[in-house]
Parts: C-alpha cells; structure tokens; sequence
C-alpha cells in the first residue's frame, strides 16, 4: 500500500501504544541486522542501519510525546502534518536547526529522516553519556578537569547518525568536479559496536 507522505496523517490514540511498540520492535532487528554485518566486516552497512534504528527509535519517541499532549487536552487522536521545523520542534531555535540541516521550508516530521534523528537524540545523549561514564570507572585521574577532558575526548570519538552520513553509507555518488564515483566513508568498526549498544540502552531508557 502507497503512503502519502504530503497528506495530515491523523492517529487514533488507541492505535498510539501499538504503534510505539512495533517501532521500537523495528529498531531492535535494525540494530541486531547491523551486529551481523559488523560480525562479517560490513560496517558501512551496519551503520546504516544503525541510522535506520535511531530513526524508528526518534518516530516512537514523537508518538509517546505527542499522544502524551493529545491526552492532556482530551483529544482522541494525534495528527502530523507539514509545518515549520521551529514550531513542531519548539525548544529548538531557528538558527540551531539550519546549522543541523534543516532548510527554511515544512517539514513532516514523521516522514522526515532528519526530524526523527533530532527527535531521538535527547535520549541517544544520555545513553553515550552513561556508556562514557561507565567506562572511566576505576580509572586514576589526579583532577575532576581530567576526567571531564578524557569524557569530552570519547564524546568527541563517538559515532553520531546523520541524514548525510545515511546517504554515504548506502548510496554511490558520482562527484562531477572530482570526475569520480564514491560509496561510503571511513567507519570504525568499534564505533559502530558502541553506537548499537547506545540505541539499545536509548530504548530501555525509553521504554522503562
């Protein structure tokens, strides 16, 4: 069946809680397809994959949130349609979200691969932050400044799923001013490995 990606979609809020969980039911078999890809040597592919969990991940989260504010206000259903990416995501500025990749047009934010990355990333933060802390237990630090420098220095080192990054994991490109064709990038096979691990603990979060 043919989705209208241009059209409201209105949910009835019966069918959110079914919803939500086939979501985080994808993400999870996204997530142990790229563990055998990465068992196999195939990390671009499993990142790309990884990319599509955090997007499922980031669409589950949109349901929870707005069938939340849906049932604040008594209504019987959610709806998702084009807007302004500054108004469906309101604790974020105009400016921030040019500088993530969003363009001065509507967006519809269920169908928009950069909306759901943006949607699951509060939760992907925290879940990298608890994996870094965890990691420096029982390490020697002689100050607090070290370990927030050793912190930031893994944080930098981390995988972080893009709209672009999806693009270059699973598509060849053909560079016209270059004059050559290019798939993929450079990926770290234990990048790939903690980012897996990250959705994971983002969904337990999630789902706890």
């Amino acid at each position: 069946m043919e989705v209208n990606k241009k059209t409201p979609l209105k949910i009835p809020l019966d069918k959110i809680d079914e919803g939500i969980a086939l979501c985080v039911k994808n993400a999870l078999e996204f997530c142990s397809d790229a563990e055998h890809l990465v068992k196999k040597g195939s990390c671009e592919h499993a990142l790309g994959l990884c990319i599509l969990a955090v997007e499922e991940f980031g669409k589950a989260k949109m349901l929870k949130e707005k069938s939340a504010i849906a049932r604040s206000e008594n209504k019987d259903a959610i709806l998702f349609e084009k807007v302004k990416p500054e108004l469906f995501f309101r604790g974020v500025n105009r400016e921030a979200l040019l500088r993530m990749g969003f363009k001065n047009k509507k967006i519809h934010p269920f169908y928009d691969h950069l909306s759901k990355l943006l949607s699951a990333m509060p939760m992907m933060q925290i879940a990298v932050h608890d994996r870094i802390m965890k990691s420096l237990e029982g390490r020697q630090f002689q100050t607090i400044d070290e370990i927030f420098a050793k912190a930031n220095k893994l944080r930098r080192g981390t995988q972080e799923p893009s709209k672009d990054l999806r693009e270059a994991v699973f598509y060849v490109h053909y560079y016209q001013k270059e004059r050559k064709w290019r798939k993929g990038v450079e990926i770290d096979q234990t990048n790939v490995e903690e980012l897996i691990s990250d959705i994971r603990e983002s969904i337990r979060l999630f789902s706890s």
